[in-house]
Order: C-alpha cells, then structure tokens, then sequence
C-alpha cells in the first residue's frame, strides 16, 4: 500500500517490520469484503466433482485421468 517492495522472504521472516502493520491498517471481515463485493467468500472456492456426489470415477483429477481410467480398463 505504501509502494515500497518488499521482498516475499521479508514480509514473512520479519512480519512485525511489515505484515502486521499493513495487515492492521488494511484488513476487513471477511462479512465487510461480502457486502462490498456483493458475494460470497465461499461462492468462490473450488470444489470438486466427487464432494458434489457425482459419482463420476474420472472427475477425480490427475489420479484418476482419462488416460488412466483408459488404461486400467485395458488390463480387465
């Protein structure tokens, strides 16, 4: 906020020298940031097929990938 650059390292290894000030002066809750925006946190966050219940064995990412689904079905 106040233009400087900071590097990564130094903003976590000395937090009092930087974070936490900043984070003092500029932080919201996480309500106030809903109301601004005018959406929900959590309406943002990913979620997977398989915690909706899909039920589909490929939707499950790299583990399970069309070619690796492709490949045990193969073997059968």
């Amino acid at each position: 906020p106040d233009l400087r650059i900071v590097p990564f390292c130094a903003f976590n290894v000395i937090p009092e020298w930087y974070r936490d000030r900043i984070q003092k002066k500029y932080s919201i809750t996480v309500e106030e940031w809903e109301e601004r925006e005018g959406v929900k946190l959590e309406d943002g966050l990913y979620r997977g097929l398989m915690r909706r219940g899909a039920g589909d064995e490929l939707a499950a990412g790299c583990a399970k990938s069309q070619m690796f689904h492709d490949a045990s079905q193969a073997t059968m």
